[in-house]
């Protein structure tokens, strides 16, 4: 009885942190796609052209790879 009831607890342990890691990892990827539409508009708002798109995407790329490290720990 006792190995069945730890079986459960663990089962209901993995359900519950693969659901937050889960969120985690959407709220990461909304928070990016937040961050792409605002420097394009930084972006557009100033009047950078190619330049200014091209760096916009190196920033970012380097922050999300950053930020997907860091999400990777937990």
């Amino acid at each position: 009885s006792d190995v069945c009831s730890s079986d459960l607890l663990a089962a209901g342990a993995v359900r519950v942190a693969g659901v937050q890691t889960a969120v985690v990892r959407a709220l990461g990827a909304a928070v990016f796609s937040t961050d792409v539409l605002l420097g394009l508009s930084i972006v557009r708002r100033f009047g950078l052209g190619r330049a200014g798109r091209i760096v916009l995407v190196v920033v970012l790329l380097a922050e999300a790879s950053s930020r997907a490290q860091q999400v990777g720990l937990f």
